[in-house]
């Protein structure tokens, strides 16, 4: 008889918005343990949230080529406007990709294609088709 006291209880406190104990309210959801934080983070080095880090800007660095119809390694600038990646490969082809909350972007133009990241103001960039490979590594200016 009592166990059906307390249950009546409980359902008359929640109905008149008391929680049981133990409980969390209706609609809240339960704190993230440390180790789940640091296995999951939502933020960047710089404590921004991911996703909405300071992507644009113009970046500058180095840049390898393999390729037999490759230009000269060396010097390279690379703009992002809008969290798009802006770069020109060859003469011809030009190629955009926006940025994804990750700090990754990819691409593809014809047989031509371009991914990297962008983290803390640093991107690392591979381009590239069947002629040539391009690696840049930049930072932002």
């Amino acid at each position: 008889m009592k166990h059906i006291e307390l249950v009546g209880l409980m359902i008359a406190g929640l109905v008149a918005g008391c929680a049981a104990p133990n409980s969390m309210p209706v609609g809240a959801s339960a704190p993230v343990p440390l180790e789940a934080q640091a296995a999951n983070p939502t933020t960047v080095a710089s404590g921004v949230p991911v996703g909405q880090e300071r992507v644009d800007g113009v970046y500058r660095g180095t840049s390898s080529m393999n390729g037999n119809r490759c230009g000269s390694p060396g010097a390279a600038n690379m703009t992002v406007r809008d969290r798009t990646v802006f770069r020109a490969f060859g003469p011809t082809t030009q190629l955009s990709a926006k940025v994804q909350p990750d700090g990754s972007f990819a691409t593809q133009s014809g047989r031509t294609t371009m991914s990297g990241t962008i983290r803390n103001g640093h991107v690392e960039l591979d381009a590239g088709n069947e002629y040539c490979r391009m690696h840049q590594t930049l930072d932002r200016i």
